[in-house]
Order: structure tokens, then sequence, then C-alpha cells
């Protein structure tokens, strides 16, 4: 047993020199595991490091995990956790299904809770809860705390009231990933993975109380638990210092491993210090070496010499911001011979920027990849859908949903079918579900009847793929499962499935890959969200509108 700190600033090589002396332990020691726990994003790419810098291009007894993966193979290894377990998406529908029950008593979120993308706010917030080891017990002290902060208090008692009904619902039948941890650090007595094993902490900057009761756990059951922190070498890394400073949290890090290493009764072993002047990441570049030595550093300490590596310069506004990058772009292909995959433009305000890059990009010819997660496209058209059977055929409700471009009707048809709507006054499900009869003036006989006769036909498909869902609206509250087989035999009407694959294949003939792949995860995505709500709601008994708004949630 033994608590050991690798300390240096970021790009001195910490975990360089780290998994190279574990990759050197484990070859001496094959009968020992050892554990690299990183964050979720860099799994796969710690994996591949570890495989590319090993002799044997293999890892028998390395395993790179994240605190999800770790779960995941020790609940394999010893059982212990027998409940499904709820993601995001999961906890979005429950919590939506919660708020709608508890509208009524809930005070200044009432207004807000059936807005788009607020759901998705409070689950965060609970999910806060969960990960700093806060309970019901916990969140109504600090409402009282709160009390003469009116604002607040009253948002703490509503965030307490679904945070007390999200628990009921899925205590038994459920456990959130923030839950997973406790039940982890219960059971890990019992694996023989851990038993022994070297762990080793790389690419965090703090921890959750949760993730400390795992980790002081691990530090009982492990031969050695290693944990990198991020320092500069002039710090002092035992002294803690006020919030303001650089490295607070590397240094609340080390403070709070090392007292959960006492209260473990774990020996503490001499740390790694990496105190080089220069650190290795930028030995061959003197401006990015300054930066990285004075930046936020006080007093200032100002460069002297001569650099290339930062330049700054001044545009007009965004888009002319864009256009010198891309020149810049340009010119470091053709005169310096860069790849394209050399390049990385970054900006802190994708919003502003990413539509922008397209337009530029796209213009000067730059292949790019935007890193920006997009809305799922077929959303509009199943919520149109709804609005429409819940609208009961209301003119907007109609044609928004026919000019989604996804119900097989042509903007021609469209069109036509609405000029005939507004000069008929067609309104409400009566009139859509009877023939259409009545004749324009000033048309002749054969040509009226050859159009109503045309528009009848559009009328019939567009009834007949919304019947599924009329139905279920007839019926006032209707099983969650049963309204999620009426969604399935309206998106099957709709031949959703084949529309989606021919966009797949149109956009691949075109070149553009990333809209292609985008329309290839469409119809998964949305299947495996039909799934989650009959797992979770299937017995629960809906009205439609609450079935459309536990959809929203979850796309």
């Amino acid at each position: 047993m033994g608590l050991r700190f690798y300390i240096g600033a970021s790009g001195s090589g910490k975990s360089y020199q780290l998994y190279n002396h574990i990759i050197q332990q484990s070859m001496a020691n094959p009968h020992i595991n050892y554990l690299i726990v990183v964050p979720d994003q860099f799994t796969m790419q710690t994996q591949l490091e570890m495989v590319m810098r090993h002799p044997n291009k293999g890892i028998m007894n390395i395993d790179v995990l994240s605190f999800g993966r770790l779960s995941h193979r020790i609940f394999e290894e010893v059982g212990g956790n027998d409940k499904p377990v709820l993601d995001d998406t999961g906890k979005s529908l429950v919590l939506r299904r919660v708020a709608a029950g508890l509208e009524d008593e809930l005070g200044v979120m009432k207004r807000n809770i059936r807005k788009h993308g607020y759901i998705s706010e409070v689950k965060s917030a609970l999910s806060e809860f969960m990960q700093y080891g806060l309970g019901t017990k916990e969140v109504e002290k600090l409402c009282e705390y709160a009390a003469k902060r009116n604002a607040l208090a009253y948002k703490l008692k509503d965030l307490h009231l679904l945070y007390e009904g999200f628990l009921n619902y899925i205590n038994e039948r459920y456990i959130t990933t923030e839950e997973t941890l406790d039940l982890l650090r219960k059971v890990l007595p019992r694996s023989k993975v851990v038993k022994g094993s070297v762990i080793v902490f790389d690419g965090f900057t703090g921890f959750t109380p949760v993730q400390y009761n795992v980790i002081q756990e691990l530090m009982v059951q492990a031969q050695e638990l290693i944990v990198t922190v991020t320092m500069g070498a002039e710090e002092n890394a035992y002294v803690q210092d006020g919030e303001q400073k650089l490295f607070h949290l590397s240094k609340k890090t080390i403070h709070d491993l090392d007292r959960r290493c006492k209260d473990a009764g774990v020996r503490r072993e001499a740390d790694e210090r990496i105190t080089d002047s220069v650190v290795y990441r930028y030995r061959d570049n003197a401006g990015l070496a300054h930066l990285e030595r004075a930046l936020f550093r006080y007093p200032v300490q100002e460069y002297q010499g001569t650099q290339d590596s930062i330049r700054l310069f001044e545009a007009s506004a965004p888009k002319e911001e864009l256009r010198q990058v891309c020149l810049e772009i340009r010119r470091l292909v053709r005169e310096r011979k860069y790849c394209y995959r050399d390049i990385a433009v970054v900006t802190g305000d994708l919003e502003r920027y990413g539509f922008l890059a397209r337009e530029m990009f796209s213009r000067f010819d730059i292949p790019y990849y935007l890193d920006q997660t997009n809305k799922l496209v077929l959303n509009p058209f199943i919520r149109s859908a709804l609005l429409v059977v819940i609208q009961e055929y209301s003119y907007e409700s109609v044609f928004h949903f026919l000019r989604c471009g996804m119900a097989g009707v042509t903007p021609d048809e469209t069109d036509r079918l609405e000029n005939y709507c507004l000069t008929m006054g067609i309104r409400g499900k009566k009139a859509w579900q009877k023939k259409f009869t009545r004749r324009r003036k000033k048309q002749e006989e054969a040509a009226a009847a050859q159009a109503l006769e045309e528009l009848n036909a559009v009328r019939e498909r567009i009834v007949a793929m919304l019947d599924p869902l009329m139905q279920k609206k007839s019926e006032k509250k209707t099983a969650g499962k049963e309204l999620v087989k009426a969604l399935y035999e309206f998106i099957v009407n709709a031949s959703i499935e084949e529309k989606l694959m021919a966009y797949e294949q149109y956009f691949t003939e075109q070149g553009e890959l990333v809209k292609a792949k985008e329309y290839a995860q469409i119809y998964r995505l949305v299947m495996e969200l039909l799934e989650q709500i009959c797992g979770l709601l299937g017995d629960e008994e809906l009205e439609l509108k609450e079935f459309a708004d536990i959809l929203d949630a979850g796309f």
C-alpha cells in the first residue's frame, strides 16, 4: 500500500515518464495488474499510446479504464449491481415524467419547466447533487440556509421537490451512473483484479467526493496508487493558497488525497517532481515555452527576444477573422508543406463561429471537420406530427408538418393543398377526415374534378399516416408502451427508414460524408430512444401531450 504523486507542469513529461515506468514494471512483474484510470474521452487514445510504446506492442497486464469502465469491470467480476443503470437520456425522460406530476406544486420553476432544454439543466443540477454526495436531507438544509435569499431559496425548494420525486421514482428499480461509484466502493474489497495491483490516475484536474471515496478504498486494496498533478515548477505543492490562484485545484487535490491517505492508514511514498525550467514539449519553441511559464503568473515576466510561434491580428468582424484564418491555412499548405490534418482552429464560441466556418472553409475549398453536436434532424418531423394530432389538424400544425420534408408530400402538392384549405376554410379533424368536395369558382368541371381527385389522394395519405397517433389521442390517457407502439407505426407508415437511407446515399454521392454519417445514425438513435421510453415508462399512464414532452427531453 502506498500513495505517490507525479508533479510537473503541463507538457513536462509526467505521463511520458509514468507510462514508461508502468511498461517496465509490467514486463518485470507479469503477475501484477496495472490499471490506468483516465477521463472518459482519453481511454482509447491512452490505450493506443500504451500499445505503440510497449516493446512487445501489447499490454497483457495493463488495462486502461475510465471510472465508468472500472465500475463495469469490477461488477462483472464480483457482481453487486443487478439494477439497470440510468444514463443521461434516461434521467431526462424520468425527470420529465416526474416534473409533469409535480407541476402544480412547483414555484418559480413552474413557468419554465416545459421550455426546451430546461429539463436538461435541472438534470445537470441533480447529477451534481449525486456526484457530491448530497441527499434530499442535505438539499433541505441548503434550502434553510438560503432562506433569506428569496430567489435562490425558491429555486432550491423546487430542486429539492424534483430531486425527491426523481429518487422515489427510481427507488428499487434503477441506479444512476453517479450511484454506481458508491456501490463500487462497497464491493472493491472482494475484487481480485484490484487486490495488490498498481493503479494510476492520469489527466484529472480534481475529483468529486464520490470519486474520492472510491480512491480511498483503492488505496487500501492496491499495492501502489499513483496520481499525476499539473503544477508549475516554482510552486510549493504542499502549501494551499487562495482559490484565485492558478494551481489551487491541483494543490487541493494533493491535500485531499493526503488526508484520505492518513485516514486509511496508507503509507506515503516519495513524490516524483519534474522541475525543468523549460518543459519538454516546448524545448524547441522559445515563445510557447515562455508563455507556459508566465501565463497568469504575477508579477508579469515580459519575453525578451524574438519569436515567430505566437502572432496576434485584429479583424473588423468574425467573418473577416475567419477569412484571414483561411488565407493563413492556404499559405501554410502551399508554402510550408503542411497537411490540412496538421491544423486546428480553436474558438471559445462555436455557436457564433460554426456556421461562418462552414461558409468560409467551403469558399476557400478547405476540407474540414466541425466538432459540433448537431440536433437530431428527425425531431421537428416527429414533434410536428404529434402537434397535428394534439391540435386536431389545426391549419398551422398541418402545414408545419408537411413542410418538414419527410411526409412524402412534394412542395408543389403542399402549395396546392394549402391554397385549397385557405380558400375553402378547411380546419380541424372532421374537415380533414371527410372527402374534399367543394370546387373553386371559375374552374372548368373536368379540371376541377381532376384537381379535387389529386388533393383527396394527398389528404388520404396524410390521414392514413397519422391515424395510429390519432387513435391514441381519443383515449385520453394511455400506457407509455402503447404510445411508443403507435409512434412506431406512424414512422413505418411514413417510410422514414427508407427516406433516411436515400438521404444517406445522396450525401455520400455528393461527397458530404459528415452529413451522410449523420443521416445513417438517426433511425437507430430514435429506435433506441423509443426502447428506452418503453423500458422506463412503459406502464405509466400518459397523455399524448405529456408523451410529446418526454420525447422532446429524450431528443
